[in-house]
């Protein structure tokens, strides 16, 4: 308290110095009237003057009453009106030292709701028990956010302790009584879903949600409208029901289905089975399908795949038994003598189908007799390990083998016991999987009679099995385990249907369960629940997630359906010991929900107000600006499942005391408001107390306390601050104002204040509170514009004027400097979807954060755009992104935020953001595209067009089409741009091609694509045998576009062709001595060939005239050729055949005939058995008199290109028809048109009678064919035939030889592909006629035709009339020279030899069956082919077809020819 100075006033002292002065005369009556006044005067003056203390003065004491004497009141208050008739009695000139009363709280007055002090009634309130939460004085029924009721949402996968809002309480607050309630309405409330006829009903994640979905199946097609069917129930937690999908029609047959994972997508599929059918269906959920005419749309299915089981079928499981993450199919058989069958199913996802199955029988044990098996269940046994395993059960009759089960595993290639043989016995079929003694581990429960049932525990590596005995009746069927309480403990659920009354407003039939107690079930009187009436089935399931199970009961009276819904148990607990003073235990729904509504408790023993007696007083507290104290209580709530839980307060009545003293106004508590009105002077003057409130209640006042000191106190008002802005900054504001010296004595500090500019100051809102004369003020906004202003604050609450208002603008900080050096990239080694973003890291910068943006374009400016990520200060370039910045306007989202796609260019910026929010410009990079840097698996393949398969290996050609394409893939697509090699490899030759190229859109690179080999390389002609054939893609890495692939490779091993021919005679004479020789030879078939084929062996087969085998062998070639005599002389045909054993690619051709023809020793033909008159033959060989002209066949006709010059060979067959050799002799060359030259390659020399040989020329293009409008073209080669059996006779001949061009590419042009065969017809059939004309000018020239001839002649020849009788009639099949004729002792008619018309009207009447008169009916000739068939063609011995048309035009084909031509003659 600052001191105050005493003023003494004094009449001035002489100057000693001063003289004495005479005695004045005395004053006149008039004077001395002045001086009284004068004195008067400065009497008043100095009563003017300030004096710390009355005159009089107050004393020392205590204030401890109210005006009325006395110590405590009742103030009666109406409701919203001021009662001022309470009062104190205040002395005055005193100082008022810590006044303060109470209220005296007491819970039987009537409460006046909130109260309030406001002395001057000015609205400035001295005192308060008011504020949200503090519900009325007395009485507290609020919560702290001012409401009675307390909603909490409750998350039971969540570690928080659930508690109520806070509820407030005076601190010394002594409860006197307590009405509450609490209520919860679970997110899965009872449902109901009638569906009609079921068969099964099963739980599991359908939709990979986390939470269970349901799954019904009906065979009725009343409820299903699509026969044996299954569908899907959701529950919606909006409306709070269940939303049933679309039924999926399933095998018709099918009564049974199980849920699993089998292609690993997290949801569940479904399976379908029928015992003793061996048809069963596999449903696959679809994650990508939706089908917006489903009410569930995104549950979808593939299309059914069909499972066809092992027949006599008992049950069916699913599980992943080979526990390789993909659900597989267990299931066991039996029927009859046919026992004990375990088969497993293991499931591929790769192409969606089983792989080969697994068959187990299980014999019971210590015999080889088969289990009667019953029951199967398979899944993890034990928490040890993660193995699948299965447990089979077998039912006997007989004591020795009783009840048996077995564990059975998969190994990784067989089904085998877990342990055993025996690993327990007695568990029966229906048995219940549970964990019973909480380890972890599968234990089960069977039924074993109406009054008892079987426990088996399993350890982990071992089996317990205990029989117990039952008061109550007992079955598994239609049972379920499950913990509907969520107090850990398992509880078996059995339905009793109970009696139906045909209403559906009343319950009938209940659930029956009964708790586990860790080795068995509780044995007491069962619990019986009833959700739903007529329940039929249960199972247990978690429909929201929220870990407690959902009971899903099949029930209802007049129409079967779904139940779904949770028994749930609440409590409130209020001191959170973990003992909840109520609770309660129910099925919870909504308040409209049948049979089950919301489940609430109340409070009906006050146990709450009991746990809160004495609690309070320990409880957390606050404090408000009146100096009222209230304690701070909650509930802690419990819950089973995920909900929501409220909490009621109806009432908390409570006695407690609390100080009125101060106040957060200016003045700050009674004693200064009481002292800043203090009056001087003596006696009491009164201080009203005007008290108001919410409601008319009673206010009871008590312990008044107020010490006082003499003296009233000083109370002088300072002077106002003058403010003056010291420094300002975009992050500081800073003032000060005068000394604090300047303020004088009693100085508390000062008030500082500040609102945004134009803003009115509240005087009761300080902004800040300085003890020094300045301030500062970080808490600022670059850019905005505020008002400060200050006052002191002393003792006694006083207060200085308001300084003048500071209007300061916050200036905004320079921008942050852009980043430097920025780059993107592909994130190495990654799966693609990621770039790498990096720049030079500024540690200076005074950037606090970099915000990042990707976009698909190049961009200036990142208005409307969202970062994808933001580089706090401190963290260090690079950063990844995988997303592309959102497009906005405003808050709406036009384009959302999407994932990098690989192989998609991306633009992106950075700019540097300082903690003000300015931005640096921008900096952009790009384009740059992320990648899936994981190599892709590629698969390369080599197709073969052309080549022949035999027994496996592949023959190419030489001279004929062939194309070699390799097929590249990757992941069963076609790889376009792929590079592709092909090489071809003669390791014996040393030969090698390598072929590269790129991959079409199909994947393919065609290789090769030649008209033969030896036209692409001549060499190939030689390249027989074995070809290395090797082929692949080369492997990409440096396309940043593409995700890489490997290389791939493959090779196949294939054999360049050669084709060789037999050539050897097809008739050879016997000699009269029967003796005989066949000389053959084996020759390549191509002229380019010649030498390449390896030498090869000759079987033989000996045929007598009858076709039996006289005798079979091998002949070796010896110089080349093949020799075979006189082996046999019953030998009537030898047939000839390559031997090839082990050389596919060696062509040989068929079985070659030679036939054995007798005849006379002169060379004719054998008549038989003849006369020993002399007519016999002689050993002279026959005379040759006729040539006939060589038979031409088999010649190549080659296609040549337009714009090359390219040299080919062609060859014929010449045929020797005559029955001796001839010496032919080719021109050696030939042109046509100046186009194509011919050059004869071989060809010339001798051919052994009726013998065969190959003629080959070169073909040479003499210029560019490009421009020639021709296609196919003639050449004729002369040649010259004369023979060594009568050198007078000699032939001129000619071949014709055909050749073509490639078709001209001009699209209009088109030519006929026929024409080229069509003249080599032409030609062929014109040799052919000329050579069928000579033939028989040769043979029906009769001898006395020739001019040397004479009847004597043919007399010295022996030929006279011939007999037929004992004759044999004369083959003329085989060529005789005449003289051999005349020594068989044939006469001319009888050797006259059969005309041969080509053509004729004879031969035409032959082949159309119209007979021509003739003038010799004996010399009419007739054809050695038989009638055709009724095609209309007919073929004469020649080959030539013939065909009459419908008008009667005569039409003819030539051998090995395709057109046909029409005869003249």
């Amino acid at each position: 308290m600052a001191m105050l100075k005493l003023v003494h006033l004094r009449a001035p002292r002489c100057d000693r110095n001063m003289k004495a002065e005479a005695p004045t005369a005395p004053m006149s009556p008039r004077g001395r009237a002045q001086a009284r006044a004068v004195t008067l005067v400065l009497l008043m003056l100095i009563s003017l003057l300030p004096m710390p203390f009355s005159s009089a003065g107050g004393g020392n004491g205590t204030l401890d009453d109210f005006e009325t004497g006395f110590l405590t009141e009742e103030v009666n208050l109406a409701g919203s009106t001021t009662n001022a008739s309470m009062g104190l009695s205040i002395p005055r000139d005193v100082t008022i030292n810590g006044l303060s009363m109470v209220v005296d709280v007491e819970s039987t007055l009537d409460t006046p709701g909130q109260v309030w002090l406001d002395i001057d009634e000015d609205g400035v309130k001295e005192w308060a028990f008011e504020g949200q939460g503090y519900g009325d004085l007395g009485h507290q029924n609020v919560f702290a956010h001012g409401a009675s009721s307390d909603y909490v949402t409750s998350n039971t996968s969540s570690n928080t302790t659930l508690t109520t809002a806070d509820v407030l309480l005076p601190e010394n607050a002594a409860v006197e009584a307590a009405a509450l309630s609490m209520s919860f309405m679970p997110d899965v409330t009872t449902a109901f879903q009638a569906i009609g006829e079921l068969l099964d009903v099963q739980a599991g994640d359908m939709d990979g949600d986390g939470s269970d979905e349901i799954v019904v199946m009906s065979a009725n097609n009343a409820t299903t409208g699509n026969g044996t069917a299954f569908a899907v129930l959701d529950y919606n937690l909006t409306t709070r029901q269940l939303v049933m999908s679309n039924w999926t029609g399933t095998c018709d047959d099918a009564r049974n289905f199980e849920l699993g994972d089998f292609n690993n997508d997290s949801r569940q599929d479904v399976f379908t089975w029928a015992e003793l059918d061996v048809d069963a269906c596999l449903h696959l959920s679809n994650t990508t399908a939706v089908n917006s005419s489903n009410p569930l749309a995104h549950i979808h299915w593939n299309a059914t795949l069909n499972v066809t089981m092992d027949d006599r079928l008992k049950k069916a499981a699913v599980g992943d038994f080979t526990n390789d993450g993909y659900a597989d199919i267990v299931s066991i058989h039996g029927q009859g003598g046919t026992q004990g069958i375990f088969v497993l199913n293991p499931f591929s996802p790769v192409g969606d189908q089983f792989l080969t199955k697994s068959t187990e029988t299980i014999y019971r044990n210590g015999s080889w007799n088969a289990a009667n098996l019953q029951d199967i269940y398979v899944g993890a046994m034990s928490n040890q390990n993660t193995d699948v395993t299965a447990i089979v059960v077998h039912r006997g009759s007989n004591w020795w083998s009783s009840y048996q089960a077995w564990e059975l595993k998969w190994d990784g290639r067989f089904v085998e016991q877990a342990q055993g043989p025996d690993r327990f016995s007695d568990l029966r079929a229906g048995m219940l999987p549970v964990d019973l003694d909480g380890d972890g581990d599968t234990d089960f429960v069977s039924g074993a009679g109406s009054l008892e049932h079987v426990v088996a525990i399993n350890n982990g590596n071992t089996w317990e099995v205990t029989e117990h005995s039952d008061y109550d009746p007992f079955t598994t069927s239609n049972a379920s385990f499950g913990d509907h309480d969520g107090d850990g403990v398992p509880s078996l659920f059995m339905v009793e249907l109970g009696a139906s009354d045909g209403s559906s407003a009343t319950l009938e039939g209940n659930l029956t369960h009964r708790p586990s107690n860790g080795s068995g079930l509780d044995l007491a009187s069962p619990v019986k629940l009833q959700p739903w009436s007529m329940p039929l089935d249960i199972i247990f399931a978690d429909l929201d997630g929220d870990g407690h199970q959902e009971q899903v009961v099949t029930a209802g009276e007049s129409q079967v359906g779904i139940f779904v819904g949770g028994w749930h148990r609440i409590g409130l607990d209020v001191e959170g010991d973990g003992t909840s003073e109520i609770s309660t235990g129910d099925y919870a729904g909504t308040a409209n929900t049948t049979h089950h509504t919301t489940l609430s408790v109340t409070d009906t023993v006050g146990a709450i107000k009991t746990a809160l007696t004495g609690y309070v007083i320990g409880l957390p507290t606050s404090t408000d600006g009146y100096g009222v104290s209230m304690a701070h209580l909650n509930f802690t709530l419990e819950t089973t499942a995920n909900g929501v839980v409220n909490t009621t307060l109806f009432d908390i009545a409570y006695d407690a005391r609390i100080t009125v003293e101060d106040n957060p106004s200016v003045v700050g508590n009674l004693s200064n408001l009481v002292n800043q009105r203090m009056q001087l002077g003596t006696g009491d003057f009164r201080l009203p107390l005007p008290f108001n409130s919410t409601e008319a209640g009673v206010l009871r006042l008590t312990d008044v306390v107020g010490p006082y000191v003499d003296g009233a106190p000083n109370i002088a008002r300072p002077p106002a601050p003058e403010l003056t802005l010291t420094q300002l900054t975009p992050s500081m504001v800073e003032f000060s104002w005068q000394d604090v010296f300047d303020f004088g004595e009693g100085l508390l500090g000062f008030d500082v204040y500040r609102v945004v500019n134009g803003s009115a100051i509240d005087l009761d809102a300080p902004y800040a509170d300085s003890g020094l004369n300045l301030t500062v003020d970080t808490n600022v906004n670059y850019g905005d514009v505020y008002d400060y202003a200050v006052r002191s604050r002393h003792v006694f609450g006083l207060r200085s004027n308001l300084s003048d208002v500071l209007t300061v603008e916050v200036p905004y900080p320079a921008p942050p400097p852009a980043v430097t050096n920025l780059t993107a990239f592909d994130v190495a080694a990654d799966l693609g979807g990621h770039l790498s973003l990096g720049w030079d890291h500024d540690t200076m910068t005074t950037a606090q954060a970099h915000r990042v943006f990707v976009t698909t374009q190049a961009f200036n400016s990142t208005d409307g755009m969202s970062p994808v990520m933001t580089l706090e200060s401190g963290d260090a370039p690079p950063i990844v992104v995988n997303m592309t910045s959102a497009l906005m306007d405003g808050t709406t989202v036009l384009t959302p935020s999407s994932p990098l796609m690989d192989g998609t260019s991306y633009h992106l910026g950075v700019v540097a953001v300082d903690e003000y929010g300015n931005m640096s410009s921008l900096v952009t990079f790009g384009p740059v595209a992320p990648r899936n840097d994981s190599l892709r698996a590629v698969v390369a393949s080599l197709v073969l067009e052309g080549a022949q398969n035999a027994s496996g290996a592949h023959l190419l050609p030489i001279d004929a089409p062939m194309k070699a394409t390799v097929h590249v893939s990757i992941d069963g697509s076609p790889l376009s741009a792929a590079t592709a090699w092909f090489h071809l490899e003669h390791a014996e030759s040393g030969f090698s091609r390598n072929i590269t190229g790129v991959t079409d859109a199909s994947g393919q690179h065609v290789a090769l694509d030649v008209t033969s080999l030896m036209a692409w390389e001549s060499s190939m002609a030689q390249n027989v045998g074995e070809l290395t054939l090797t082929y692949g893609v080369i492997g990409v890495d440096d396309d940043p576009a593409q995700q890489p692939w490997g290389s791939a490779s493959g090779s196949m091993t294939a054999y360049g062709t050669v084709e060789v021919e037999i050539t050897a005679p097809t008739i050879v004479q016997i000699s009269g001595d029967e003796t005989w020789s066949i000389d053959l030879t084996v020759q390549e078939t191509l002229v380019e060939q010649t030498g390449v084929a390896p030498a090869l062996s000759l079987a033989y087969t000996v045929l007598d005239a009858d076709g039996n085998s006289l005798g079979d062998g091998t002949l070796v070639p010896n110089a080349g050729s093949y020799v075979l005599e006189s082996p046999s002389t019953e030998a009537a045909m030898v047939r000839f055949s390559l031997v090839n054993d082990g050389q596919p690619w060696v062509l040989v051709p068929g079985v070659h005939e030679v036939t054995l023809e007798r005849g006379t020793d002169n060379g004719g033909i054998d008549p038989g058995n003849q006369s020993d008159n002399g007519q016999g033959g002689t050993d002279d060989p026959a005379e040759a008199t006729e040539l006939l002209p060589l038979v031409v066949s088999d010649c190549t006709v080659r296609s040549f290109p337009r714009d090359a010059t390219v040299e080919q060979n062609t060859q014929c067959v010449l045929r020797n028809p005559n029955a001796f050799p001839v010496t032919v002799i080719i021109d050696s060359s030939a042109e046509t048109l100046g186009l194509m030259r011919f050059d004869l390659v071989q060809g010339n020399g001798d051919i052994p009678a009726n013998g065969e040989q190959n003629v080959v020329w070169s073909m040479t293009t003499l210029r560019s064919l490009a421009d020639e409008k021709n296609t196919d073209f003639e050449t004729t080669l002369a040649y010259a035939l004369t023979t060594t059996s009568n050198a007078s006779l000699s032939y001129d001949g000619s071949i014709t030889l055909a050749w073509s061009l490639e078709e001209a590419t001009s699209d209009d042009s088109t030519t006929d592909g026929s024409s080229g065969s069509n003249a080599l017809v032409i030609g062929f059939g014109a040799v052919a006629i000329i050579a069928g004309l000579v033939v028989a000018v040769v043979v029906l020239r009769r001898p006395e035709d020739d001019e040397d001839f004479s009847e004597d002649d043919l007399d010295d020849m022996g030929y006279g009339l011939v007999s037929t009788r004992g004759r044999d009639a004369v083959d003329l099949a085989t060529t005789s020279s005449l003289s051999q004729l005349k020594s068989s002792g044939a006469s001319l008619e009888d050797v006259q030899p059969e005309v041969k018309e080509r053509p004729s009207d004879a031969l035409i009447s032959e082949v159309s069956g119209v007979e021509h008169e003739d003038e010799d009916a004996d010399d009419e000739p007739t054809s050695s082919e038989e009638d055709s068939a009724d095609d209309g063609i007919n073929v004469d011995e020649f080959g030539t077809e013939w065909y009459e048309d419908e008008v009667g035009t005569w039409w003819y084909r030539e051998a090995g020819q395709e057109d046909w031509s029409e005869y003249n003659e």
